[in-house]
């Protein structure tokens, strides 16, 4: 919905709903997915065929995906789209949908696959997440590591498809828990890498993708029978996550840059006499406001120049470039929250 049918001039997002069909509409069988997106514009529904609601009566009892998959949606998301899902069924489907966490909703390794499968067909896009990431922060990649965590990424996601569901009822609790906890220890790993000093920046859509698979992965754990105290690892990578988000909102603004500029003009008969004035300019887009002709110019006297150029630097920031970075990773904020609610199997 947001990459398709985004809000249009000034309309903003107030709530969705994610209902379902009590009865067959047009082609689509009872249970099809809706979602209700009520704007301050209006009230749009969204028919989803790619996904069945199974239900008695109002309470939900299951959220399987089918196999119809219109051609659309059949893009590449990048590891940034994929944690917007992840959020988004983390933090609102439990509390949207009735009954106990542990039957209202798919959970764990089932959880992972689905998220995975929703957001494209082939996997993380390298070249999307590496053009989103010049986009909003700086440019400088750790191109190795980033690449390898990408890559632990995609094997989980195909080990959790061809491997572990279809073999998962067959084998002992210790074997599921064994061949878990491999997958628990690499992407803890590639957390802990992706959290490091010069990784933490560039690697941040990975990061919010890997607390997301952590998370899921967790919940199985739980769901085979195995304790995990994943609320306190939520909140420790949520606490991780959000100092992170705090560097790049800095990382950030340091790239637009105040200066004060000088230059001369001739008086007649013979005289030369300095001006200044000051502007602005983005490094990162560069965006940049403020010249010769104003609207900055100090005056040689207690003037605001600077004062006003500076605010209006900061307005830049605070009205363009931040919306544009929470818009681009899912809201941080969000997330974090989203983490600390994740549904503990019953």
């Amino acid at each position: 919905m947001d990459y398709y049918f985004p809000p249009i001039g000034n309309e903003s997002v107030v709530k969705d709903i994610l209902a379902f069909t009590s009865k067959e509409y047009r082609l689509y069988p009872p249970g099809t997915a809706v979602v209700i997106r009520r704007t301050n514009k209006a009230v749009v529904f969204y028919v989803d065929p790619n996904v069945n609601v199974e239900a008695e009566g109002t309470i939900v009892t299951g959220i399987h995906p089918t196999k119809y998959q219109p051609e659309p949606l059949l893009f590449a998301a990048s590891p940034v789209e994929q944690a917007k899902i992840m959020t988004k069924i983390f933090g609102q489907f439990a509390a949207l949908l009735p009954g106990p966490p542990g039957q209202a909703l798919k959970i764990g390794a089932e959880l992972l696959n689905m998220i995975l499968g929703m957001a494209g067909s082939n996997g993380p896009s390298w070249n999307e997440i590496t053009a989103m990431m010049r986009q909003v922060v700086r440019e400088e990649l750790v191109i190795n590591d980033i690449e390898y965590i990408q890559a632990d990424y995609e094997l989980v996601k195909k080990w959790i498809e061809i491997q572990y569901l279809p073999n998962r009822d067959s084998q002992s609790k210790e074997q599921l828990s064994n061949l878990l906890q491999d997958r628990i220890d690499l992407v803890s790993r590639d957390i802990n890498l992706l959290l490091q000093s010069n990784h933490r920046i560039p690697g941040f859509g990975l990061l919010l993708l890997g607390v997301g698979m952590y998370l899921c992965l967790l919940q199985e754990q739980i769901y085979i029978g195995y304790k995990a105290d994943i609320q306190k690892a939520a909140d420790q990578w949520a606490n991780d996550m959000l100092e992170v988000w705090q560097e790049i909102q800095k990382d950030r603004h340091n790239q637009i840059k105040v200066k004060k500029h000088s230059y001369g003009v001739y008086v007649p008969p013979g005289d030369v006499i300095t001006c200044y004035y000051w502007s602005w300019i983005d490094k990162k887009t560069n965006d940049k406001r403020g010249g010769k002709d104003g609207p900055w110019q100090a005056g040689g006297k207690k003037d605001h120049s600077e004062s006003n150029c500076r605010a209006d630097a900061e307005a830049h920031y605070q009205n363009t470039v931040l919306p544009l970075m929470i818009e681009m990773f899912g809201d941080p904020e969000a997330t974090a929250k989203a983490w600390r609610s994740v549904a503990v199997p019953g």
